[in-house]
C-alpha cells in the first residue's frame, strides 16, 4: 500500500527500488511491463510512504499509517495467499 497526496491510500505491488523511492504499478500495468510489453511506466514513492498489507482485501478507505509496516526489499512475502494468486494470474496470462 502506498500513501499518496493527501494521505490517500493505494494498493499497488513494486515493480523496482531506487536509492531512496520504491516504483510501484498496478496489477494490469505489472503483468504487461512483466510480459515485456508496453505498459505505463512504474510511479516512484519515497521509501517511507510504502506500507507492507499482508492481505488482499485489507481495507484502504482510513488506514490507521503509524500502525502499519514500512516496506522493506529485503522483507519476502508472508502471505501464502498473495503468493499463490501472483502465480495463478501468471497461469492464465501464459495459457
Amino acid at each position: 500500500m502506498v500513501r499518496a497526496y493527501g494521505g490517500k491510500a493505494l494498493l499497488r505491488r513494486v515493480w523496482d527500488v531506487g536509492e531512496r523511492v520504491v516504483y510501484v504499478t498496478n496489477d494490469k500495468e505489472f503483468d504487461k511491463l512483466a510480459a515485456g510489453e508496453p505498459a505505463v511506466e512504474p510511479i516512484g514513492f519515497p521509501k517511507e510512504d510504502v506500507f507492507c498489507v499482508s492481505e488482499p482485501h485489507f481495507s484502504v478507505t482510513n488506514p490507521e499509517w503509524s500502525r502499519l509496516e514500512m516496506w522493506s526489499a529485503k522483507k519476502k512475502p508472508t502471505s501464502k495467499k498473495l503468493t499463490a494468486r501472483k502465480g495463478s494470474r501468471a497461469t492464465r496470462g501464459t495459457v
